[in-house]
């Protein structure tokens, strides 16, 4: 049983590393067989289909296994029982907590449709297309974007702006003021 604990162990350090330093960008993502969601609304949703599941079982399997085997008198067949549980309480425990993180990421996090309208001020002038800095409130968050302007004018530091597009996370801005004078919102082509 030392063998498959050590081998265990050295699978899961190897994997926990591939992760670390990026060998694989989807380390840990779920698989779908065919074509069903495991991971949908319904609540289908189970670690078995998750490599993030199986290499915190072997890393909690193998590593119980060895400090048992290595520093205890307990007998073979409650020590393989004992690092089984450790092994599944470490794959379900770390794939429930990834998928509670990523539930309150998602949830949380602000899209572009969420900043369309709204009010911020300018951090650094925008002068046309060069872009400078806006600070704006999105969902209980302070965010900074970059942001360019049609106007002619800049628009200085302090200055109130409403974000009336998004394109790749660069704001397009018109100044408060102006924003109820004829054509100071842009004429949008794409």
């Amino acid at each position: 049983m030392l063998l498959v604990y050590t081998v265990s162990a050295i699978v899961a350090g190897v994997l926990v590393l591939l992760a670390l330093f990026g060998a694989d960008h989807h380390f840990g993502s779920e698989i779908h067989v065919d074509g069903a969601d495991h991971d949908s609304e319904a609540g289908h949703w189970l670690p078995f289909f998750s490599l993030r599941f199986y290499t915190y079982f072997f890393a909690g399997f193998g590593t119980t296994g060895l400090l048992l085997h290595y520093f205890t008198k307990v007998d073979s067949t409650i020590m393989a029982w004992i690092a089984a549980a450790v092994g599944l309480g470490s794959g379900f425990g770390v794939s429930i907590l990834v998928r509670l993180l990523r539930i309150t990421e998602a949830s949380g996090s602000a899209s572009d449709k969420d900043v369309l309208g709204k009010e911020a001020q300018v951090l650094v002038a925008i002068r046309g297309a060069n872009p400078g800095r806006i600070r704006c409130t999105v969902k209980g968050d302070i965010i900074d974007f970059l942001a360019i302007s049609d106007s002619p004018d800049p628009i200085e530091v302090g200055t109130s702006v409403v974000v009336v597009a998004m394109e790749n996370g660069q704001a397009q801005v018109v100044s408060r003021q102006s924003i109820f004078e004829d054509d100071a919102l842009p004429q949008r082509t794409s």
